[in-house]
């Protein structure tokens, strides 16, 4: 059975400097916790490009996988995730994400992060959407904070840790473990670009209440 979640999360930067950074899809497929790399040449700025993107799982577990990007146009990226053709086995978690900028003003929009998918494991009927609901929120939460830091809008210090991710710990000793990981490239890459960071007023308050699950 498919499952959706959207992660919302209100950004204190206009829409249109947001959107200069997610506008080469590469740095969205980036963000994720799980994406060991993205090797892709150039920058994708356009839709129907298969793109590589293999996992580590906190540095215990990995796994091949691609992305497809199926959909391209202005404040929106889509695309699908399958294991790689050539690993053994059913892909246990088939899905697609989508990531979309509202302008709400001058100054400030809506990152919304639109993830649906299927596990498919032993067992996965009766446990699946348990464990959907539980972590799923919080990794497109992290995805929307590290995009948050990246453009300047929260300084890096200020991604919250997954809160009732149960391998949190294993993540953290995956990181010190497994130096290739895109998302600590991006929140390394924020460090060091000294930008001043504005005011994210109510991040927690923005995602609580944005935030939804959607049984389809």
């Amino acid at each position: 059975m498919p499952y959706t979640h959207e992660q919302l999360l209100i950004i204190d930067k206009p829409a249109d400097e947001v959107w200069e950074w997610m506008s080469d899809a590469r740095r969205l497929l980036q963000v994720n916790m799980f994406h060991e790399s993205v090797d892709w040449p150039e920058p994708i700025t356009s839709s129907g490009v298969r793109v590589p993107v293999p996992h580590n799982f906190f540095g215990v577990y990995r796994q091949k996988r691609g992305a497809y990007i199926n959909a391209y146009r202005k404040y929106h990226i889509a695309f699908g995730e399958h294991k790689d053709k050539t690993e053994k086995g059913p892909d246990p978690f088939p899905h697609s994400q989508s990531f979309t900028i509202v302008p709400v003003d001058e100054d400030r929009c809506i990152i919304i992060n639109r993830i649906r998918g299927t596990y498919v494991f032993p067992g996965a009927k009766y446990v699946g959407e348990k464990l959907f609901r539980r972590y799923m929120p919080h990794i497109l939460n992290d995805d929307n904070h590290v995009i948050a830091a990246a453009v300047g809008a929260i300084e890096p210090k200020e991604i919250p840790k997954p809160k009732g991710l149960f391998l949190w710990p294993f993540m953290a000793l995956g990181a010190k473990l497994v130096k290739g990981s895109t998302r600590r490239e991006i929140v390394k890459h924020a460090k060091k670009t000294g930008k001043t960071p504005s005011v994210n007023r109510e991040p927690e308050a923005a995602v609580k209440a944005s935030a939804r699950t959607v049984d389809t």
